[in-house]
């Protein structure tokens, strides 16, 4: 039996967020880079094409610095 992937989400696009993105999608055996989060639609967009995953701005950026606990689907909403 084959365990599921763990999906991770990556908040922030720039240099190191790139970097962890392009690792996690690329690299890590058993993981899954479900979205790319950024403030900036486009930079999260551009990432997030190159790696064939969701790019999510604004609304997940919101909750986060709120400090309350979301999901990935209510991130995606």
């Amino acid at each position: 039996m084959t365990a599921s992937p763990i999906r991770l989400a990556l908040v922030g696009s720039g240099r190191i967020g790139t970097h962890h993105a392009r690792a996690i999608a690329r690299e890590v055996p058993g993981a899954r880079l479900a979205a790319v989060i950024d403030p900036r639609l486009d930079a999260a967009t551009a990432l997030a094409d190159e790696l064939g995953t969701p790019a999510i701005a604004r609304a997940a950026i919101v909750s986060v610095q709120e400090n309350r606990s979301v999901t990935l689907e209510e991130v995606a909403r």
